[in-house]
């Protein structure tokens, strides 16, 4: 009897909630897309570019549409100078095999410049200029072991080496036992200039932190590694994409404060900072590994699966920063880039410059460096004011190059590491997954009724074919192709699919 009670007052109180958040709920939808990025609009034109007459809608915490991919206004030096727009994000499309690229090709979207990094002269501390075939010869040396590297991916021994920065020094060291003492110590310094570049490459807060066994995971789009420009920055792709959605697709400024998923809810309950709430049957989040890795205990109730918990401890993620310096003068003569070399490898108290790796000639801006600073040179530049880092920055290429350069035009100082909607740039395979086996995979995982089953040890059968709740997407979620924007929109089609796939086995 008393069973038979507490039954029917359940089912009223449920019955009451509903009812009462149904006065509440902005709207109903079949499909939430958390972020409006470029897995954000990947997994929503998936979604209305099909037979099926889903209702799709777009929540985006920031003001504009593309996440990491984002444009800016450069500062002026001079206020009445002409504002002229850059990348703040995402720079290049690394390769030409992705949908990304095909649709950019077809808009006229694409500027095929050949750009590429650490180019120009290597010029160590003491204003020493590099013999330029040094440096190709000990930069191949690091690129053959990168490529060697690969082999540990489908290794099926567990026989690979604590960090991929391990078997970098080890393997180096062995290919220069041959050199002169001389130019060995010549050879360490460049090695310490690509272990920077490598740093910045891929995110690294420690260059050790990078895992060997994953390494040869990542598969090149096209099959070879490129940096493709755009005419007008990498957003205005993301943003025509977004621009063919139907209209009220994408809603700005919601910041998503939690995602409920408890089954007595029947679907998942979204709320944002606004205090607005909406409901879905599935959710796909796409927020950054920063943002899950800061915040993913207080915005799940209730909490994530432990493999997704595990997965987004572990999986890497950090930050890199750019300083994109316009010039009136060319007063680096048409030199490609600018790499510095140090002659010391210390690094105990060093100043945050000592992270940044050199510019390289901004070829889609006249006059114009880029660089790049990783490690823990991103969280010192960021105390700093924009003109103490410019301040910083004309110092070191003057100690350099013995030139003292004009002071900027304009410029732009990127910071992602502290910005509350990525909190970082992107992931890494990190040596934290080596022992446990986890991989992007994992967090890409479908979270599905049969999670709610066993995290709340109802006594009920697990379903065969479940249906997916909430799934993750995002560069990190991609298996193949993470830290790339592309890599980011063919995860969100993927996991678009996933529900696609869904529904052709179950009608809606």
């Amino acid at each position: 009897m008393n069973y038979l009670l507490n039954c029917t007052l359940l089912t009223l109180l449920i019955t009451l909630f509903h009812s009462t958040l149904a006065q509440v709920v902005e709207k109903d939808v079949d499909i939430l897309i958390l972020g409006a990025g470029a897995a954000g609009i990947g997994a929503a034109r998936t979604l209305q570019f099909t037979n099926l007459d889903l209702d799709i809608l777009v929540l985006e915490g920031s003001e504009k549409v593309g996440g990491r991919v984002r444009n800016a206004f450069m500062k002026n030096v001079d206020p009445n100078d002409t504002l002229i727009l850059t990348s703040a994000g995402a720079q290049w499309l690394h390769g030409k095999g992705n949908p990304v690229y095909d649709y950019a090709l077809e808009h006229g979207m694409v500027f095929d410049d050949g750009a590429d990094e650490g180019m120009g002269l290597y010029i160590r501390d003491d204003q020493t200029i590099m013999d330029p075939d040094f440096v190709d010869e000990i930069n191949g040396i690091v690129e053959e072991i990168t490529d060697e590297c690969e082999k540990f991916w489908n290794d099926t021994s567990n026989n690979y080496p604590p960090s991929f920065d391990a078997f970098l020094r080890e393997e180096f060291e062995k290919r220069i036992a041959s050199f002169a003492n001389n130019d060995k110590e010549l050879a360490r310094q460049i090695l310490d200039w690509n272990r920077r570049f490598l740093a910045v490459d891929n995110a690294l807060q420690d260059p050790e932190v990078m895992s060997a066994k994953h390494w040869g995971r990542q598969i090149l789009a096209g099959g070879q590694w490129e940096h493709l420009s755009f005419r007008n920055g990498y957003a205005e792709v993301i943003e025509s994409m977004a621009s063919e959605l139907k209209p009220g697709t994408i809603l700005l400024q919601k910041w998503v404060s939690n995602v409920d998923w408890n089954p007595f809810m029947n679907k998942i309950l979204v709320r944002c900072n606004d205090m607005t709430y909406y409901t879905a049957k599935h959710v796909i989040v796409t927020f950054s590994l920063g943002v899950l890795k800061r915040n993913h205990l207080q915005i799940f109730n209730p909490s994530l699966p432990a493999t997704h918990q595990l997965a987004i401890d572990c999986l890497g993620y950090g930050t890199v920063s750019k300083i994109v310096l316009q010039f009136y003068d060319n007063w680096w003569n048409d030199e490609e880039g600018l790499q510095f070399v140090y002659s010391s490898f210390n690094y105990t108290n060093a100043p945050w410059t000592r992270y940044l790796v050199g510019f390289d000639k901004f070829t889609t801006g006249d006059k114009t460096f880029i660089g790049w600073i990783g490690q823990q040179g991103v969280q010192e530049m960021d105390k700093l004011s924009d003109a103490e880092i410019i301040d910083d920055t004309l110092a070191l290429i003057e100690q350099f190059t013995g030139r003292k350069p004009s002071y900027p035009r304009r410029y732009y100082i990127s910071r992602w590491d502290k910005y509350p909607f990525s909190y970082g740039s992107y992931s890494y395979p990190s040596v934290n997954c080596d022992p446990l086996g986890i991989t992007p995979q994992d967090l890409g995982k479908p979270i599905t009724t049969n999670d709610q089953i066993t995290h709340y040890e109802m006594p009920l059968r697990a379903d065969e074919d479940p249906k997916p709740l909430i799934l993750f997407a995002g560069e990190g979620v991609s298996q193949y192709y993470w830290s790339t924007a592309h890599g980011a929109y063919m995860n969100g089609e993927e996991q678009a699919t996933v529900l696609l796939n869904y529904y052709a086995r179950n009608s809606l």
